[in-house]
């Protein structure tokens, strides 16, 4: 585990060693904080076949004056290992209403050429905690480190008091780590969160010079720091882990 993210496990959480979505490389400061997000697993044996249709799939959205902006993301480490994921991030739920005719159009033509190559599809709406988050103003993310947390469902009070401590005493100290924090609206079990922490490289992964306990000492001391990770490993029950490459070849972004 790595010293690098801000909460893993409970048991790592416990003897104090810690291993560290938006999945779309956008400022958390910014306007947009609902993500809606779609995975593609792919048949066998059919991922070029797949990706050209995606492509054929991106000219007709260019064509067809595609309003969102996605960005194209593939696993390449879990239980998932090879899926693609594509994020859109709008500003507002009305914005999605307006999405509505021209999404109609959009699925027919996907129904038609990429479906027929996929094992299964699920699709996720999750907000963007901005007020918990520490995005970077720029930067060129190649792969995205991402924490999954399932959270009971008698402890969300405790798991946000306790993140948002850790977050506080990160801001305060200066810590040169980034991350995301997003909550889980539909699509999945709720409640749960992600944790998202951006990297130019594989070089990023490794352990900053000061570990964040140490922060949450200097910040709280050695007693309350404990009793903040306590509360929050006590808070979740399950952890998924997983990196996603950023795959700008099959992105899209509209004109301006």
């Amino acid at each position: 585990m790595r010293n690098k993210a801000l909460i893993l496990t409970a048991a790592a959480l416990l003897v104090f060693s810690f291993g560290c979505l938006a999945l779309a490389q956008e400022e958390a400061q910014g306007a947009q904080n609902i993500g809606m997000v779609y995975r593609f697993t792919v048949e066998p044996g059919m991922f070029l076949q797949f990706e050209a249709a995606i492509h054929a799939h991106l000219a007709w959205c260019e064509a067809q004056n595609e309003p969102w902006a996605w960005s194209a993301y593939q696993v390449i480490t879990g239980d998932n290992y090879g899926q693609y994921i594509f994020r859109a991030d709008v500003s507002s739920w009305e914005g999605i209403d307006a999405y509505e005719e021209f999404f109609s159009r959009k699925v027919m033509n996907f129904r038609l050429n990429v479906t027929p190559l996929l094992e299964s599809i699920s699709v996720s709406i999750w907000e963007t905690e901005i007020e918990l988050s520490r995005w970077p103003e720029d930067g060129d993310f190649n792969l995205l480190e991402v924490y999954k947390y399932s959270i009971k469902p008698t402890q969300v009070r405790e798991f946000n008091e306790a993140i948002s401590r850790i977050h506080e005493a990160i801001v305060e100290a200066d810590w040169p780590v980034y991350y995301l924090w997003e909550s889980l609206l539909s699509g999945g079990i709720v409640p749960s969160a992600k944790l998202v922490i951006p990297h130019e490289s594989w070089a990023g992964f490794s352990e900053p010079e000061t570990s964040l306990w140490e922060i949450l000492v200097a910040a709280y001391g050695e007693e309350e720091a404990g009793s903040i990770l306590e509360q929050w490993s006590n808070s979740v029950c399950k952890t998924d882990s997983f990196t996603v490459r950023y795959r700008p070849d099959l992105s899209y972004s509209p004109e301006e």
